[in-house]
C-alpha cells in the first residue's frame, strides 16, 4: 500500500548532505529564525492545505502530539522529494514557494510524521524522510475522507 521506494530514493539523495555541519546548523538557524513563534507551524500548515485545494482542516492538540488533517490533494512523489527540500517546491506562484515553511513544524517535534495518499514517512533533522511501518491510532481514520494527515509528537506539552 505505501511508496516505500520513493522515500527510500529521497532518502539515498539527501544523505549525501548527512555530515554536513553547515546544512545542519543553516537549517535549524533559519527555521528558528524565521519561525521563532512556536505557533507559526499552524499558519504554514492551513497555507499548504489551501495550497492543495482542501476545503477541510483540523488541529487535533494533545499534551504529546498534534495531528493535523485536511482533505486537499494527497501527496506525490514530488512533493516528498519537495518537503525534504529546501528551495525545490513546484509552488511557483504560491505563498510557499520557497520549500521551508513546512520547516516551521520542527520548532514543536524532531521527526514530523506525514501520512498522504501512498506515503507514511518521518522526516528527521528537516531533510532526512524514513518510511514508517503502522499509522498511529490518532490516525487511521485518514482513509475516510481527510487525504492528508501529519502526526506531530511532540516532547512537551503543547
Amino acid at each position: 500500500m505505501w511508496d516505500r521506494e520513493t522515500v527510500e530514493a529521497v532518502r539515498r539523495e539527501k544523505e549525501r548532505f548527512r555530515e554536513s555541519a553547515d546544512l545542519r546548523n543553516s537549517l535549524r538557524l533559519w527555521s528558528n529564525s524565521v519561525y521563532s513563534d512556536e505557533i507559526h507551524y499552524a499558519l504554514e500548515l492551513i497555507q499548504n492545505a489551501e495550497d492543495e485545494g482542501a476545503r477541510l482542516i483540523s488541529f487535533t492538540i494533545k499534551p504529546d502530539r498534534i495531528i493535523v488533517r485536511n482533505d486537499g490533494r494527497a501527496f506525490s512523489a514530488e512533493d516528498v522529494h519537495a518537503l525534504c527540500s529546501v528551495g525545490q517546491s513546484r509552488k511557483r506562484n504560491k505563498i510557499g514557494f520557497f520549500g521551508i515553511g513546512f520547516k516551521s513544524v520542527f520548532a514543536v517535534t524532531d521527526a514530523p510524521h506525514i501520512l498522504s495518499g501512498h506515503y507514511n514517512f518521518r522526516v528527521e533533522e528537516y531533510i532526512y524522510p524514513e518510511n514508517v511501518d503502522g499509522v498511529p491510532e490518532e490516525v487511521q481514520d485518514l482513509g475516510r475522507g481527510l487525504r492528508r494527515g501529519l502526526h506531530l509528537a511532540t516532547e512537551a506539552a503543547v
